[in-house]
């Protein structure tokens, strides 16, 4: 779209077109590029503009002795346990800006710092919202080892040796480890001088393989959570863009641009989730949201 040299261009219809033209890699970003797009279940079935949404797990299936079925007169039943997620997040991004703000860094300018904020916004809360589930319904571990390496592997045991009827164990390929950024500056630390792995980038913020799990930091993390190992697609976290546009602030010069979205969050597989939590600490790093 053209370059937009005031803001009333978004109160008629062109100014639509741009905001959406403005938010589609917002919203893109928001869906695919953070660590809870990374993580969460998207076998979901449903309309999110229903409200709800829902998830299934399935049992896995049993090898059996030749000619049982036959014997039997069937085969083995889908078994299949559903969970319901509700969208009940209901949010809201206003931003009011004023003319006289848009003398100084520029309609275009200043619309692209808006949406970065918005974007930015709805990340924090996502992220928060997906750990704070993860930490309420994960299984506690005491480590028994004093070695931050050795605590790790403790916590990826938890999860990687769970049996139930829908799961027979998780291979370690499907293990991610969330860390508050102190703890996870103390497996890096060692990582830069004890290990020689060929498969750990150091250049990036995320391991590429310790332990056969990727390792995260986040500042999102709950307050008194040091670490959590979740299982891929343990919690489902649906989004819904419902609005974005534009309107004029009554009896003023600014104009408002709204996003608004609705999700919810809930743990599918909440057995396959498992964290290390500091009972002396109240809190987590500065900035840990929760």
């Amino acid at each position: 779209m053209a370059r937009v040299e005031s803001l009333n261009i978004l109160l008629d219809p062109a100014g639509l077109d741009y905001l959406a033209e403005l938010y589609g890699p917002v919203i893109g970003n928001i869906e695919k590029s953070t660590l809870t797009a990374a993580l969460r279940n998207i076998n979901l079935s449903g309309d999110p503009v229903a409200g709800s949404v829902e998830a299934k797990r399935f049992a896995f299936a049993a090898v059996k002795p030749y000619g049982t079925a036959r014997t039997a007169g069937k085969g083995e039943a889908l078994k299949a346990l559903p969970v319901t997620v509700q969208l009940n997040k209901r949010c809201e991004l206003v931003r009011e800006l004023e003319m006289n703000d848009t003398a100084l860094y520029g309609v275009d300018s200043l619309l692209a710092r808006v949406a970065a904020e918005h974007q930015l916004a709805a990340i924090r809360e996502l992220e928060s919202s997906f750990l704070a589930e993860a930490g309420a319904v994960a299984t506690s571990v005491t480590p028994a080892a004093t070695d931050p390496l050795d605590i790790l592997e403790e916590l990826i045991l938890q999860v990687e040796t769970t049996q139930n009827s829908y799961v027979n164990g998780v291979p370690r390929n499907l293990i991610h480890v969330v860390m508050r950024p102190s703890e996870y500056s103390k497996i890096r630390k060692l990582v830069n001088t004890q290990i020689q792995n060929a498969s750990v980038n150091m250049a990036v913020e995320e391991f590429g393989s310790l332990n056969g799990v990727r390792v995260y930091s986040s500042i999102y993390l709950p307050e008194g959570v040091k670490q959590i190992a979740l299982c891929e697609q343990s919690i489902a976290q649906p989004l819904l863009v419902v609005f974005v546009g534009a309107e004029k602030v009554n009896l003023s010069a600014a104009t408002a641009v709204e996003f608004y979205f609705t999700y919810g969050t809930r743990a599918v597989m909440p057995e396959l989730i498992a964290k290390i939590t500091d009972p002396d600490d109240g809190g987590g790093d500065p900035g840990t949201g929760g």
